[in-house]
């Protein structure tokens, strides 16, 4: 019995080191000054009106985007509802993943997009033709990058019944990053 006890204390001094050395270093902190670090979101919504914060990147799938607020940082948030206008921007509800604040998030402009007729759909790869300074370009441009209009807004094609059948009017960036180019001038 008296041997176990040296390997027992052992074993609990070991198990608290580790849990010390596990703990975050605000924590510790915390514990060793009796000073408590609040995260900068948090003390914004207690001493003040909630922050507003500029979306940078986004996945649709997830709902999920990084979010950067003046004075704060980046922070990962849950991108909630449906934009709505505010000031000339298109403005969402955003919940910070991280300490669970919710806060205004201003969406980035939508790009322009252009007309354009699908040609051929195979795979991830969409050819569209299109319209461009009197010439018919032919497109092929990844799936991520071909729109179509639904209930007076535009949705990824991909999530549009019939939208990449042969025929139909999508919507792409004028700019598009095209994986191949065919143009043809005519003196029309």
């Amino acid at each position: 019995m008296r041997r176990m006890l040296p390997s027992f204390s052992r074993v609990v001094v070991a198990g608290l080191i580790a849990a010390m050395w596990m703990a975050s270093p605000r924590a510790l902190y915390g514990q060793a000054t009796g000073v408590v670090l609040t995260d900068p979101l948090v003390r914004q919504i207690q001493i003040g009106p909630p922050p507003v914060g500029a979306v940078t990147g986004w996945d649709p799938a997830t709902g999920v985007g990084i979010v950067v607020i003046p004075g704060i940082g980046v922070r990962r948030a849950r991108l909630v509802g449906v934009p709505v206008s505010w000031a000339g921007k298109r403005v969402v509800r955003a919940v910070d993943l991280d300490t669970d604040v919710e806060f205004t998030a201003v969406l980035p402009d939508p790009p322009q997009l252009v007309p354009a007729t699908v040609v051929r759909a195979a795979g991830d790869a969409i050819l569209v033709r299109r319209r461009l300074r009197g010439a018919t370009v032919t497109d092929a441009v990844p799936v991520g990058s071909v729109f179509a209009a639904k209930q007076g807004g535009v949705a990824p094609a991909t999530r549009v019944a019939g939208a990449l059948r042969r025929g139909s009017t999508v919507l792409i960036p004028p700019d598009t990053k095209a994986w191949a180019r065919v143009i043809v001038r005519s003196d029309r």
